[in-house]
């Protein structure tokens, strides 16, 4: 049965320029009028505030994850104690719409500023990297979220950094079937002894799956848990910090982007009609990407960094200090040649022409159907492994030879 979050909530979501201009419009209000003259012009917070301002962000995304209503659904990745599939509690597009209709709202009311995250872009990004840092810290030396040791012990596997990878349900499928096999070549073995050669968890890994004593360093960096869980305000099921990471990046990518673009078109900024060109596209563009991303939050629990990645630096860092900024930095070179102003030499900032965003919107969509293409037919083959096709019949599910799972038709045939 295939899972989706609400439509309501991707449309939500997509609205999300359009909210957020409209509710900086209070503020603008109070802005001098000169501020579409000349680069605005305010006082650089300090690292104190602009880390406070990160931790508040990342504090409530969290708190949304928890509360608002979510999709429970069953995942690729399985627990090394139980081979059963890991339940995971989906909320992306909600919890995204909702983050910006909170801050739109107090920015609205003048309790926040809708360029704070604009103004102080580069500190920001230096407080998200120093939080990043200290948590996966915390995360990997505590082994924080992960299964119970002796559990999984029980269930006869090793500690789950032992492993290149964690088990999938393919993989409890097939020991299931080669049990079975076993079972009924076997003659004259008592019910005790099978059990003791087969315990619950499948047996024994192939000696290929386990990884050699690496350094620590080595752990920091990828991490030792595949699938850290932890419980916090909820009881009813716990928080996939893997997920989460990749929510709570997602959401501060679309703050820095719409604060960025406010900047860049100055007074204009509670108007959407006056943007820039260069702006509207990028913002477009970058809200689809996270819009889309979440709303198929149910595709990427089986994609490759769920079940061969475990959480470490890498990907704490990569979530909470890297990829909201790196990616939004597009919209801060925008920033820093705010729209109808005139720049160091009395030139005005330029525009693109209306031709130039046509053709980058299109590149940019048939990059898109490329990767999404590509990425939704592997998840329906993994779903459904016995479907002679997808996407309504127009692409045919072909593998390079019965049981082995290496789709050669379609986008991958093509990529082949």
């Amino acid at each position: 049965m295939r899972h989706r979050p609400p439509i309501v909530a991707l449309c939500l979501a997509g609205l999300i320029p359009i909210a957020v201009a409209a509710a900086a419009a209070g503020t603008a209000q109070n802005s001098s009028t000169t501020a579409a003259q000349s680069p605005r012009s305010q006082p650089q917070a300090t690292f104190l505030a602009c880390f406070a301002q990160v931790v508040e962000i990342y504090s409530v995304i969290w708190l949304l994850h928890e509360l608002l209503p979510s999709v429970v659904t069953l995942g690729y990745c399985c627990a090394f104690s139980s081979s059963a599939p890991l339940r995971y509690r989906l909320n992306g597009p909600t919890v995204l719409a909702a983050t910006v209709a909170l801050y739109a709202g107090l920015a609205a009311v003048g309790w926040k500023d809708p360029l704070f995250l604009a103004d102080n872009f580069l500190t920001i990004w230096a407080a998200a990297a120093l939080l990043g840092t200290a948590l996966s810290v915390v995360v990997v030396v505590s082994r924080a979220g992960a299964e119970d040791p002796a559990a999984v012990a029980r269930a006869g596997f090793l500690r789950e950094e032992r492993y290149l990878r964690c088990l999938t349900t393919d993989m409890v499928a097939a020991r299931r079937r080669q049990q079975q096999q076993k079972q009924q070549s076997l003659q004259q073995t008592s019910a005790a002894a099978e059990k003791a050669s087969s315990p619950p968890g499948g047996g024994e890994v192939p000696p290929l799956d386990r990884a050699y004593p690496r350094p620590l360093l080595v752990d920091f960096w990828n991490g030792r848990v595949f699938n850290p869980r932890v419980r916090a305000l909820r009881a009813i099921e716990p928080v996939d910090l893997k997920m989460w990471l990749y929510l709570a990046g997602a959401v501060l990518l679309e703050l820095n982007v719409l604060s960025l673009a406010l900047a860049h078109n100055g007074a204009a900024g509670a108007d959407p009609r006056r943007w820039s060109a260069a702006s509207l596209v990028y913002v477009a563009l970058q809200s689809w990407f996270v819009s889309e991303y979440l709303y198929f939050e149910r595709v990427h629990l089986y994609t490759y960094d769920l079940f061969a990645e475990k959480v470490g630096f890498k990907l704490v860092f990569g979530c909470l200090g890297f990829y909201p900024f790196a990616y939004s930095l597009g919209a801060y070179a925008l920033a820093r040649s705010p729209f109808g102003s005139h720049a160091v030499g009395g030139v005005a900032a330029a525009d693109v022409s209306p031709a130039a965003a046509a053709a980058t919107v299109a590149l940019y969509f048939a990059g898109w159907v490329l990767t999404r293409g590509a990425n939704l037919q592997k998840y329906f083959y993994k779903v459904d492994p016995r479907a002679t096709s997808c996407f309504g019949g127009l692409v045919k599910q072909q593998t390079i030879r019965p049981g082995v799972p290496l789709l050669v038709s379609g986008f991958w045939g093509i990529a082949r």
